[in-house]
Parts: C-alpha cells; sequence; structure tokens
C-alpha cells in the first residue's frame, strides 16, 4: 500500500512537473515567434518590413555598384519554376546537338556545365569526366597569388627573376618576348602574360616562385584535384573548374578587389575561337582556355574554354572541356554550344 502511494505520489509529481515543462516551451516558441515577426528582418538582414524581407529571401541579395566583374552574394538565391523549366529546355537542345556533333565526327568527347549567376539553376552534361587541363591550371597558380595579396594589391609590384639555367624555360607565347634571366618582373606584368596571353614562360616563373603547400592548399580549397605523380593527367572537370569562376564571381574565396581584377584581366583573354568567337563583341567575358596535344600515340587533342558570359542581366557561368583528333573541330563544338546557350538565354 506504501509502495502504491509513493507511485502515486511520484506520478503527481512528475506529471506536474511535465505540465510546467510544457508550459514553459509553449511560451518560449511563443515567444521566439514574436521576436522573429519584429525583430529578424531588421536584426539580422535590414528589412524595414515583411514584404521587404520576403522580397529579399526570394531573388537574393547582391552587393553590386563599383564594381563591373563581380557581384558578391550576401544571401541565397531563390530559383522559380519558370527558371528550371527554362533550365531543362536548354539542355535538351544543347544535349542534341552535342550527340549530332560527335556522331562521325573527329570529336570523341564533350563536356559542358553551365549555371545562372543571377538565380543558381545550372545543368551539366558530362560534367564530370575528366580531362587533361592544359593551360587551365594557370588560373588556381594565379588565384594562389591573390591569395597572398588580396589585401594588399600594392604587392603587384613586387617582382621575380631567375637565374640562368635555372629553370627549363618554355617557347613564349605568339608575340611575346621571352623572359631574360636575371630581369626582375612585376606580378602584375607575368599575371598578364600568363593569363591574357596564356604564356608558359611566365606561369613556369610563377609556379616554380609558389610554395607548393600553398597552390596545392588553394586547390583542395576549390575542390579541384591535386595533380600528383601516382595520378594520370586526366584530374579536371568541367563541373569542378567552373567553381573558379563562381568564387571569383561571388569573391567569396579572395577579397572583391582581388577577384574584381581576377574577371577584369581575364576578360582580355586573347582566344576568339572559342566561346567568345559568334557572341556579340559588346557582351564583356572573363575567360580561360586550355590547348593541349597528347604525347602519345593516340595524338588525342584537348581544347577548352571556360568563363563568365555577362549578358545584361542575366549574366551566366559556361565551361566546355572538349576531346578529338582536330582543334578547328573542338573549337567549333565550343563555339556552337556558347553560341545556342546564348541565343536561348536572349529569348527568355
Amino acid at each position: 500500500m506504501k509502495i502504491q502511494k509513493e507511485t502515486q505520489k511520484s506520478f503527481n509529481c512528475n506529471k506536474k512537473a511535465y505540465f510546467i515543462f510544457s508550459m514553459v516551451l509553449f511560451l518560449m516558441f511563443a515567444l521566439g515567434g514574436i521576436m522573429g515577426v519584429f525583430v529578424y528582418p531588421t536584426f539580422f538582414t535590414g528589412a524595414k518590413d515583411k514584404d521587404e524581407l520576403q522580397n529579399i529571401t526570394q531573388k537574393g541579395q547582391r552587393q553590386g555598384g563599383k564594381y563591373k566583374f563581380i557581384n558578391p552574394l550576401l544571401e541565397c538565391d531563390y530559383s522559380s519554376d519558370l527558371e528550371y523549366k527554362n533550365i531543362y529546355s536548354i539542355e535538351k537542345k544543347v544535349s542534341e546537338i552535342i550527340e549530332r556533333l560527335v556522331d562521325g565526327t573527329n570529336v570523341s568527347s564533350v563536356s559542358l556545365y553551365y549555371r545562372d549567376l543571377n538565380n543558381g539553376p545550372w545543368f551539366g552534361i558530362n560534367e564530370d569526366e575528366n580531362y587533361k587541363p592544359a593551360s587551365l591550371l594557370k588560373v588556381p597558380v594565379f588565384i594562389a597569388y591573390l591569395k597572398k595579396i588580396e589585401n594588399n594589391l600594392g604587392l603587384l609590384s613586387s617582382t621575380l627573376s631567375y637565374k640562368e639555367n635555372e629553370l627549363e624555360m618554355p617557347d613564349p607565347a605568339d608575340n611575346l618576348e621571352s623572359l631574360a634571366p636575371e630581369k626582375e618582373y612585376t606580378l602584375e606584368k607575368l599575371f598578364e602574360r600568363m593569363v591574357v596571353n596564356s604564356d608558359n614562360q611566365a606561369y613556369t616563373l610563377l609556379v616554380n616562385r609558389i610554395d607548393t603547400k600553398e597552390l596545392d592548399q588553394v586547390m583542395q580549397d576549390l575542390g579541384m584535384t591535386v595533380p600528383d605523380s601516382n595520378l594520370t593527367e586526366n584530374i579536371l572537370t568541367a563541373k569542378s573548374y567552373a567553381s573558379l569562376f563562381r568564387v571569383l564571381y561571388n569573391s567569396s574565396y579572395v577579397s572583391r578587389s582581388a577577384s574584381e581584377y581576377a574577371l577584369t584581366l581575364m576578360s582580355y583573354a586573347r582566344f576568339d575561337s572559342g566561346i567568345t568567337k559568334d557572341l556579340p563583341e559588346e557582351i564583356a567575358i572573363s575567360h580561360k582556355f586550355g590547348l593541349r596535344k597528347s604525347e602519345d600515340l593516340t595524338g588525342d587533342v584537348y581544347l577548352h574554354d571556360c568563363g563568365i558570359v555577362y549578358y545584361p542581366e542575366k549574366p551566366y557561368l559556361i565551361c566546355i572541356m572538349t576531346k578529338g583528333k582536330d582543334f578547328e573541330q573542338l573549337a567549333g563544338v565550343i563555339s556552337t554550344l556558347s553560341k545556342k546557350i546564348y541565343e536561348e538565354i536572349k529569348k527568355q
């Protein structure tokens, strides 16, 4: 009997405690909801009312103004059902073109990655297929240097040099003089040669003057495969490489001034046989191409072109990687796909 009373007493006590605990939780949630309605819009986003908060949430909030080539993302972007339908439509048409171009030609492989930089929807076709990177590796080297000097672009005037017989220098890019031993070259000049002209001499000097660990860390941070003696040269995908342009556009890896500088320089890239070929001259395009011919018996040629097309109010990222036997055919594939995507964007 005593046990029953103690049990009943314990039950009543627990019941009372449970009731009190439930009331406290209810009051906490209620108070949180009230605070959320009146405080959250202003404190966390700067919005003055619920309508403004909804507008920010749906459209995303970007820092525009003084920048031409970057658009830092402050809030998550929102994509409507219509935008996704448009993306599916573009993907279908591009996929059909790729099938037609590859069938019966010397083009053996095509990969494409596309992303709407305003709202975020994207699609990829063979976007995870690996390729030899060729000159595309010059961009992560560029970013690695910018990471070192991002808060002091005055260091662009600092210089690098090399001694006679220290480095095995490849031939310079077309229309460029060879880098001379013992001569000092500013980072700014070397970046221009490497990025605008895709000069292998500037790349050789820069890559030999940066700590390998720093460069590897940048590539890991950006989701790229770090070159390794145990790996084949096929280490780059269209999707992974596109991330470099995305982080520059959003200035989410290096400072805004450094990101703006990088994309400005890439807008002067001297390669007009790829994604820029059939697009209007007034459209700014920041991009980097890569060309590589296999040294083995296959005779395969790799041609890639990736970048940002600054279509007015509708900037987008496009990365196309190809493999085949003929440079002209690969260049034609890239320009055809780029033109088709541009035309589809223009219709929207």
